[in-house]
């Protein structure tokens, strides 16, 4: 595998094999693609990172909908059981307590709101506001909020002399759920610990148990940390700063500010804009002409170009950064996409492996350990799966799945890992087979230790090894498994992105960029995961010569 660095004495697993030129850079390149994953929503969206401006019709309509909100509150409190089932919807889950709970946030989000905003004139109403809020509990949600809406239409409001501020919040950062917390935080530690071994300073239980345990606690405990930001206005953001009664004072976008859903269909099928050929001059046309006429189908009526809209935030009409990577049929950024499709495909790629691992290792050892009957059964039940071909049960579990029950990304990931075991397990058995007699073992079972003991604490880290390299190349397996799947039309689906449903929307050579981008980084994954494997295979193999 190359060359080696020198290592300490005791040096653990993950030192040894990051010590190697070849894993080295492949345990790289996968932690960049994770980066991808994690980093996604932060560096490609259509939300501003920060922005400080006054929205008049904000306020305006936190003041018209506060009292019917709050009325209606009231009135759901009011609802006994029966009176609550008579009028929920036919299919709703929702419970009276959520009902009231989700009524009073609504309230809570309007009393924030105008107390951020008004400020002057409206000191007198901005006080019974803030009482309003206080004792909203008290008095009941109609009762302050009409107090509320009375103090400010009277005392100083909009219309009546009050002035408006400008509002500082994060959409960005408040759009963020849990999961993209904990996921960030996971890529931050892991980056950290294999730092430390690639310095051969290999990470212990600590060190890992710290590297788990901080993005379950962050993804937890976000709901209470992320700053509040009430977006009563139903409009896009960029629609919204572009509005001309907005004053914006400071606006941060992220470095792509583009959704990987926002659509612009004056840019359909659009080349990457660092190349010549996507020059679109003021009406909409291609200067060079002739690329969107490419994509026509036989037969098919284009409509005619629109002028290209560059709304707040977004590079020039011929910016080279505008669309590095190009758009596809809707107009929508590749980039953004194959960013966003990251998360789906190595979910699939990881879930399916580590689910295939554990099922393969729990069932090999059981079988190898055991023996006797045990190996018997679970030897004929593992043939038996060996004889369904693998992507044709996925692909029939993928076509029948509903995927409001199960996501796809989910049911593509159970089912490679509940099919794909099968050669984990033969591994592990007989791994299992060689320890059962080891001395070591005999050793434990004459002091008199249980049989899970014995399986699980003497057999198992020795017998873990073809584990942990079936798991590297299973990961580059289940990926391009999930990439045909969606070019098959049953992966994931629209407007969720993954790398193989973006390559499966190049329907002609003339929009090559749409396969290339995402097929290369199904590409890059697959090979730096098959070069770990190999290099976990050596680094476990005790005959293997390495050369110095």
């Amino acid at each position: 595998m190359g060359e080696r660095r020198e290592l300490p004495a005791g040096a653990g697993l993950l030192a040894r094999l990051l010590a190697r030129r070849g894993p080295r850079r492949a345990a790289f390149v996968l932690w960049l693609l994770a980066g991808l994953a994690a980093l996604a929503p932060l560096v490609a969206s259509d939300r501003p990172w920060y922005v400080r401006a006054s929205d008049p019709e904000e306020v305006e309509g936190a003041l018209r909908s506060i009292v019917p909100l709050a009325r209606a509150c009231d009135r759901l409190a009011a609802l006994d059981d029966a009176a609550w089932q008579a009028e929920r919807l036919t299919g709703s889950t929702t419970t009276r307590v959520e009902a009231i709970a989700r009524e009073r946030e609504a309230v809570r989000l309007r009393f924030c709101v105008l107390l951020a905003a008004i400020e002057g004139h409206a000191a007198v109403a901005r006080g019974v506001l803030e009482d309003a809020l206080a004792r909203g509990g008290e008095l009941g949600p109609a009762a302050a909020a009409f107090a509320a809406q009375s103090a400010l239409q009277t005392g100083g409001s909009t219309a009546g002399g009050g002035r408006l501020v400008a509002r500082g919040r994060w959409p960005l950062v408040a759009e963020l759920d849990g999961a993209s917390v904990g996921l960030l935080a996971a890529w931050i530690l892991l980056g950290v610990q294999l730092a430390r071994a690639v310095r051969g300073r290999d990470p212990g239980r600590a060190a890992w148990s710290a590297s788990l345990a901080v993005p379950v606690v962050l993804a937890l405990a976000w709901s209470a940390l992320r700053p509040a930001d009430a977006r009563l206005d139903p409009r896009a953001w960029k629609d919204r700063l572009a509005a001309p009664i907005v004053r914006v004072e400071r606006v941060v976008f992220a470095p792509i500010a583009m959704g990987f859903a926002e659509t612009n269909t004056s840019e359909a099928w659009r080349p990457p804009t660092w190349l010549a050929s996507s020059e679109i001059d003021e009406e909409g046309r291609y200067v060079r002409g002739g690329r969107a006429a490419s994509h026509a189908r036989p037969g098919e009526l284009l409509p005619p170009p629109t002028p290209v809209d560059v709304r707040p935030g977004e590079p020039a009409r011929n910016s080279p950064w505008r669309h590095v990577l190009g758009t596809d049929g809707s107009g929508r950024d590749v980039l953004a996409r194959v960013l966003h499709g990251a998360r789906a495909s190595l979910a699939v790629g990881f879930g399916a492996a580590l689910l295939l691992a554990a099922i393969g290792t729990l069932v090999g050892l059981a079988a190898g350990a055991l023996r006797g009957t045990v190996d018997l059964v679970l030897s004929r039940v593992l043939e038996v799966v060996v004889c369904f071909p693998a992507f044709f049960l996925v692909l029939a579990f993928a076509a029948v799945a509903d995927p409001d029950v199960v996501p796809p990304a989910a049911s593509v990931a159970l089912v490679i890992g509940a099919v794909g075991w099968t050669g984990v397990a033969r591994l592990v058995r007989a791994k299992a087979l060689e320890l059962a007699d080891a001395e070591f073992v005999l050793a434990a079972r004459a002091q008199g230790f249980s049989a899970a003991r014995v399986l699980f604490v003497h057999v198992l880290p020795n017998a873990a090894a073809p584990a942990l390299v079936a798991l590297s190349f299973g990961v580059g397996s289940a990926i391009l498994t999930e990439s045909a799947l969606s070019f098959l039309g049953l992966g994931v689906q629209v407007p969720v992105p993954s790398w193989g449903a973006l390559a499966a929307e190049s329907k002609s050579l003339s929009g090559w960029w749409m396969l290339v981008f995402p097929a290369a980084c199904v590409f890059a994954t697959s090979l730096a995961a098959n070069v770990v494997g190999e290099g976990l295979r050596d680094v476990l193999d005790p005959r293997a010569e390495v050369r110095p």
